[in-house]
Formats: structure tokens, C-alpha cells, sequence
């Protein structure tokens, strides 16, 4: 304490819901890239390929889910993944999706100059309308309330990327909860079976994103 010493970042490791949502994702991002053809995917197969897939993450990338006492928790999350990929696999399917990219890099341009980020999910039709999803772990009342409140600017974000990179029409917004496998989607009919929040005052993603270049 007297010398100030304190541990390096490599020292840290993540652990509880942050390191849950970043497995999850991570099998996400595995499942979809060798499952491209999104309409071909049966969903009563995922449980089995998550189960076939994981342990290799769990090794690699989640190693204190396998600790002595965490048995339970561990289980708990594997049901969990299954359960909510099944449920995403639906909901893209039954909104026709022809084609997933997850941890799409993005590069462009707002009032204060250069942006850039990852989307998290860019599901595109065939007739080239886009959503973009970005992915939880937990939190589901939480981001209700803030779709509610206009108060969305990651996803506002990753709609501005994808103007500034020709999208054909601007991308419907939604989060997904892995906890409770359900979508949120920001006032918009892209997916048939997600819960639809309507945002106070009826302002639209492009009026947001204005609203926040202006206080910017």
C-alpha cells in the first residue's frame, strides 16, 4: 500500500455476467458462421451443437465456469445459450433473413468526425432491408426502458455506420437478451414475434441521431 503498488490489467479477469455475455457470444458468432444458409438452420438441432461446440470455448475462453463449485451455474448457462440461440435462430427466420454478420467492423463519419465500431448482428433480407441487434447478456427491463426513453445511442450509433456505408434503407434497431431469450425492437415490424417499444413522443432513430449531434 505504501509503495502504491496495484495489479496490471492481465491480472483482472472477467468473470459473472460479463464474461457470460461474452461467451454467449462469442458460440453466437461460431454457430452463424458455419451455419450461413440462416433458412436451412433446423432449430431442434442448436441444443445439440451447443452442446458439441462449448466445452471447446469453455476451456479456452470461460474456464472459471469450470471451477470446482460451479457445476450448477455452468449448466445453467449452457441451457441458457441453447435456449436463446434457438429463439434468435426463430426470429430470423420468421423475418426472413437471408443473411447473418456478426462483428461487422464499421467505419464513417458524424458531426464530430470519424466513427467506427463492431455491430454486433446485421441480419439482412433479400430485398436488402437490414436490422441491426445488438446483444445482451441481461438487463431486459433495463433496455425496455430505455428504447422507451429514447435513450439508445449505441444502436443510434450503429445505424449511422450503416448509412454512411450505402445501406439501401436505414436498419431496424433491436437488443436481444440472452438471459431471457427475448427481443426488443425500437418501434419496427422487422421481426414478427419481438416485443415492439414505442419510444416517447414518437421520435425517430434519424431525429435522435440529430438530437445527439446537436448536443455534441
Amino acid at each position: 500500500y505504501a509503495a502504491r503498488v496495484r495489479p496490471g490489467s492481465l491480472a483482472s479477469v472477467n468473470d459473472g455476467n460479463l464474461l457470460k455475455g461474452s461467451l454467449a457470444h462469442r458460440c453466437y458468432e461460431e454457430f452463424f458462421n458455419a451455419h450461413p444458409n440462416i433458412g436451412a438452420i433446423d432449430p431442434r438441432s442448436i441444443p445439440d451443437w451447443v452442446d458439441d461446440s462449448i466445452a471447446t470455448l469453455l476451456q479456452q475462453e470461460g474456464a472459471l465456469l469450470l471451477e470446482a463449485g460451479r457445476q450448477a451455474e455452468c449448466e445453467r448457462f449452457i441451457t441458457q445459450v441453447q435456449e436463446s440461440l434457438t429463439t434468435l435462430v426463430e426470429h430470423l427466420q420468421a423475418a426472413a433473413v437471408v443473411k447473418v454478420d456478426m462483428e461487422l467492423w464499421q467505419e464513417g463519419l458524424f458531426a464530430g468526425g470519424k466513427l467506427n465500431g463492431s455491430i454486433d448482428v446485421l441480419a439482412t433480407r433479400a430485398d436488402g432491408q437490414e436490422a441491426v441487434v445488438d446483444i445482451k447478456w441481461g438487463g431486459k427491463s433495463y433496455r425496455r426502458d430505455a428504447l422507451r426513453a429514447n435513450s439508445y445511442l449505441q444502436l443510434a450509433t450503429y445505424a449511422q455506420l450503416r448509412r454512411n456505408n450505402d445501406a439501401k434503407w436505414s436498419a431496424a434497431l433491436s437488443y436481444f437478451i440472452v438471459q431471457d431469450a427475448h427481443l426488443l425492437s425500437l418501434n419496427h415490424d422487422f421481426f414478427p414475434g419481438a416485443e415492439i417499444i414505442k419510444p416517447e413522443g414518437e421520435e425517430n432513430v434519424a431525429q435522435y441521431w440529430q438530437r445527439f449531434e446537436q448536443s455534441w
